[in-house]
């Protein structure tokens, strides 16, 4: 944030905020709708049908896809137009002062590497290196910077270094500040060689936007450019009624920037490319999707969905589990193997925290066995989330227990066998009204 200025602000109906004023910059005033937190036109900005800004405060036009997200944008530098992958990835923009300019991801989701069509990794464009899923560093025309963020992940530094290993130095190259929503951003000096910036999410060159994966998000405005949305049909999605900042479909982390942040607008993430990708993905999200709807299972991953900002994603994945099967005799003595069709790794940070638990679906497991094996893990994803440190330290001091006799598991498989069926049965009617709908189209 900006050191040795002011600024307050307030808010309006349903949170909508409102004004700024203080010693920064300038003073921002903003009218909202009592019914729907729209902006009004008297602050230029303007929406269509569906509540995407097609004007906004600064007079830079949009449109949008059919899937509501920005297809171009008319800024200062020119018309700017943007493309996107199966999974709502920002993958190519084209016109205004970056010119053509192509996104490569890793499997999570994060850029790594932006450049022309015609840039190498490492060579011409920016190639990102992250840490433990934490961004430190980046690689430009093949020199090499450090990244430094706040605790909400905005960058605040870049430097670069001389000589290597033992005998490195680092050279301080610039500092970057900005009010907590993340508008008046300011490098100094003014060389700036990496794109992500508010709580490390990609600042678009040409608009200002800030691009989160979901949503764009407008710091000028701090708000979002568009209204939540939720997979399944609800009025107003997520919404705690009471609080009523959560009423406001365009509001940023209930407007409390300077202790939570958005991780990406989406807060389960489905691995569906490279190592890891799902191999019964739409069973997957319809699975999670009847989990949510149903009010046994739903607490399990509430956590991750419509909850406070900045909590972590839960990632949900295919693997290899063989590794964990075992022998097995039965009472007759035949032997056999226990087969694992399903892992939860909480993963815990060092500080006792959860970084974000992450399922894997073993590759053997059959499309039917989805659905249970899905209802099964989630409960240990949400147990893992609720209390971190103390479900590591329960596993451990289970782990000399046959599996099934662990009070986790059997937690787990009484959940599973008492709501398994009903998910099962719900994922099967999810699937029967999709191709009813295809039908009719």
């Amino acid at each position: 944030m900006a050191i040795g200025r002011e600024a307050t602000w307030a808010a309006r109906t349903m949170g909508a905020r409102c004004c700024r004023s203080g010693s920064w910059r300038r003073s921002l005033y903003l009218s909202a709708g009592v019914y729907n937190n729209r902006l009004g036109v008297t602050q230029g900005v303007v929406y269509d049908t569906s509540g995407n800004t097609t004007t906004d405060n600064m007079g830079q036009i949009y449109t949008w896809d059919a899937e509501s997200r920005i297809a171009s944008a008319r800024t200062t530098s020119g018309t700017v137009t943007y493309k996107y992958d199966a999974e709502d990835n920002l993958v190519y923009k084209s016109g205004g002062a970056s010119g053509t300019f192509m996104y490569y991801r890793d499997a999570a989701g994060r850029i790594a590497f932006s450049g022309t069509p015609s840039g190498n990794p490492g060579a011409t464009g920016t190639t990102e290196a992250y840490v433990d899923g934490d961004l430190v560093g980046n690689w430009v025309n093949s020199s090499f910077s450090w990244v430094g963020h706040d605790w909400l992940g905005t960058k605040r530094y870049e430097s670069t270094g001389t000589g290597s290993g033992s005998t490195a130095v680092p050279v301080f190259g610039h500092s970057d500040t900005s009010l907590p929503f993340g508008d008046a951003t300011v490098s100094t000096p003014a060389t700036d060689y990496d794109p992500l910036h508010f709580t490390g999410k990609e600042r678009d060159a040409e608009s200002g936007n800030d691009y989160f994966g979901a949503r764009y998000y407008s710091s000028a405005m701090g708000r979002w450019l568009s209204p939540d949305w939720s997979a399944k049909y609800d009025p107003v999605p997520y919404a705690k009624l009471d609080n009523p900042q959560t009423l406001n479909l365009y509001q940023y982390v209930l407007n409390n920037p300077l202790s939570a942040a958005d991780d990406d607008g989406h807060e389960i993430i489905y691995i569906t490319s490279g190592t890891g990708a799902l191999q019964n993905e739409q069973t997957v999200r319809d699975t999670v999707t009847a989990l949510l709807a149903n009010p046994n299972t739903s607490g399990y991953l509430g956590q991750f969905v419509g909850n406070a900002p900045g909590t972590p994603d839960l990632v949900i994945m295919n693997g290899d589990l063989s590794a964990g099967d075992s022998k097995t005799t039965a009472p007759d003595g035949t032997p056999g193997t226990s087969t694992v069709q399903g892992n939860t790794d909480p993963n815990v940070t060092t500080d006792g925290k959860s970084g974000g638990p992450i399922i894997t679906i073993d590759n053997r497991t059959s499309k039917e066995d989805t659905p249970g094996v899905l209802t099964h893990e989630t409960v240990h994803a949400g147990e893992s989330q609720k209390n971190p440190a103390q479900f590591v330290k329960d596993s451990k001091a289970e782990a000399g227990l046959p599996h099934d006799k662990r009070p986790q598991e059997q937690r787990a498989n009484a959940v599973q066998k008492k709501y398994g069926p009903a998910i099962s049965k719900a994922v099967k009617q999810i699937e029967k009204e999709r191709k009813k709908e295809e039908k009719q189209k």
